[in-house]
Formats: C-alpha cells, sequence, structure tokens
C-alpha cells in the first residue's frame, strides 16, 4: 500500500508517494522500481530471474544491469579487460602500466580507498 512522505525542510510543504517493500524496509518512487526489487531479491518459488548472466548466473533486475555486468564479468571470455577501462588512475602506474577503470564510480571508489588526499577530485 502507498504511503505519502512530507518533507518539512523545505519553505513550502511537498508530499511524495512512496510503494513500500512488503519484505523488507525499502521503498520506491514508483511500482516499476518495486517490481524489479521484487523480481530480484524477493522473487517466488517458482520465478526464474528475468535477467541473468550466462556465465556466472548472477541474477539482474534489468537488461542495462545485466549487460554494464558483462563487460567486466571474469567468466565472461569475451570481457573487456580492465586494462582497458577509459576512467584511469593517473596516481598508480606499476610497470609502466596506468590502472584503469570501465566505470567511473570505480575509480572514484579506488582514488577514496588508496588515494585519499585525491578523494576531493
Amino acid at each position: 500500500m502507498p504511503y505519502l512522505v512530507i518533507n518539512m525542510e523545505r519553505a513550502t510543504q511537498t508530499a511524495t508517494i512512496r510503494f513500500p517493500c512488503p519484505d523488507c524496509d525499502k521503498t520506491y518512487a514508483g511500482t516499476g522500481g518495486l517490481k524489479q526489487h521484487m523480481d530480484l531479491k524477493h522473487p517466488t518459488p517458482d520465478q526464474k530471474p528475468k535477467y541473468q548472466c550466462q556465465f556466472c548466473a548472477k541474477a539482474h533486475a534489468c537488461s542495462s544491469n545485466l549487460n554494464r555486468h558483462l563487460l567486466s564479468c571474469k567468466s565472461n571470455p569475451d570481457r573487456i579487460p580492465p586494462s582497458e577501462g577509459k576512467f584511469k588512475c593517473l596516481e598508480c602506474e606499476t610497470g609502466g602500466v596506468i590502472k584503469a577503470f570501465k566505470q567511473k564510480g570505480n575509480l572514484k571508489n579506488h582514488i577514496a580507498k588508496h588515494h585519499p588526499e585525491l578523494s576531493w577530485v
């Protein structure tokens, strides 16, 4: 059952409808997000994942997540090697090889962990 969340911190009140998961504490702005969550995290016993990696059987909520996963799945013989990622850490260079990532978020996580003095970037 959807419910309203009222934001009192703003000068004008705003209300948004949230759709709660009946099995956990997650809420979603729309029924589509809730359905994806239910299919992935709380499938019925007879339900098979809609998007599943053919190499490692990892389940995904949508096709775009599966496609992103396939780029780096270690069991995929056609995956893009990490060294060919377009997001490069210019601080890391071992043996003439610059550490690279396929996703910007992974580079940000790497910098925060290994180069915290640069994490403002």
